[in-house]
């Protein structure tokens, strides 16, 4: 993962193009004809969302990460994270966390969750916002610095007494301090592309998996294409 590459849904604009005819009588009294305005589909769909008209973004084989991000978890202060949709319905999120707040040169703990997607277009007057929902497989977490792995076996993280440096183990099922997560969890999510950059709610990262879904976007932490 890179620690300091800035990370990252294109909008897609519709243009409707109206023409007058003008008819004219054995009177010549000219009559133009309007056509008709185009329906708009108010219906809400949660909060302020109303139904797409374009195609949903195809998140397939792409991947997206972020900079460095001054949000920390367990006494960690910085880290970065990425999402790489590896087929079309299945996931891979990472996020590695730094004692310091500026990524330092390794990391001290590595999270990871697998788990499969689905998406449905929604629609916001602002921005295009879709909706995802992520289904949880497993989850793991890695200590990678030895003062990491006393840290958790000291407090028996997880109910665990046995971590190990770069050992990589399944979380999913145990109850952590202040999360669980487990196999099955469904995490509702948005996100919108612009450009190469992509944004999500603020609802699915360490010690933070949301039940229910954002109603905007979180544009503190941006994610760029790879």
């Amino acid at each position: 993962m890179k620690s300091r590459k800035i990370f990252g849904p294109m909008l897609l604009a519709l243009g409707l193009v109206t023409t007058a005819v003008a008819c004219n009588d054995d009177d010549d009294d000219d009559i133009v004809v309007d056509p008709a305005p185009p329906q708009t589909d108010n219906t809400t769909t949660g909060a302020g969302l109303v139904p797409a008209t374009n195609t949903s973004i195809a998140l397939m084989n792409k991947t997206f990460e972020t900079n460095c991000l001054t949000k920390g978890a367990l006494d960690l202060k910085s880290s970065t994270r990425e999402i790489a949709f590896t087929d079309a319905s299945s996931f891979v999120k990472k996020e590695s966390y730094f004692l310091g707040d500026d990524c330092g040169v390794s990391p001290y703990l590595n999270y990871r969750v697998t788990g499969t997607y689905s998406e449905a277009v929604v629609d916001s007057e602002a921005a295009r916002i879709h909706s995802i929902d992520y289904t949880v497989n497993d989850a793991f977490l890695t200590p990678t610095n030895e003062t990491q792995v006393v840290s958790f076996n000291t407090t028996s993280f997880c109910g665990k007494t046995d971590w190990a440096l770069d050992t990589e183990v399944s979380i999913a099922g145990l109850t952590c301090t202040g999360f669980t997560v487990k196999a099955g969890d469904v995490i509702p999510d948005v996100y919108a592309q612009e450009d190469n950059t992509i944004y999500f709610g603020e609802s699915f990262s360490l010690l933070l998996n949301g039940s229910s879904r954002p109603t905007g976007l979180d544009r503190d932490v941006p994610y760029t294409q790879l």
